[in-house]
């Protein structure tokens, strides 16, 4: 799991989702998820080269980012395009 992913679960198991209809589209999702190894391979793949983005733009917006920052939040923001195709051909 990814910084930004345990975040995100965190966030989700303190504030359960209420709407029956979200609550089917999220499983959904993650029913593909677990079902498409070759698809979660190449995600979890992307993921692995990526960076906390969450903590990469709070160090920019707060002036404390340095050059190493800059090239990971430069690599980081490459790999959306690649990660957005993989999704975007899925059913969820």
């Amino acid at each position: 799991v990814t910084p930004m992913g345990a975040r995100l679960l965190a966030d989700w198991i303190a504030n359960p989702l209420t709407d029956l209809e979200v609550i089917v589209s999220r499983a959904d999702a993650v029913e593909e998820l677990t079902q498409n190894s070759a698809l979660n391979r190449d995600l979890r793949s992307e993921l692995d080269e990526t960076y906390d983005l969450q903590r990469l733009a709070a160090r920019v917006a707060t002036g404390r980012c340095n050059p190493r920052d800059l090239v990971w939040l430069a690599r980081t923001l490459k790999m959306l395009p690649k990660m957005k195709a993989l999704l975007a051909a899925r059913k969820s």
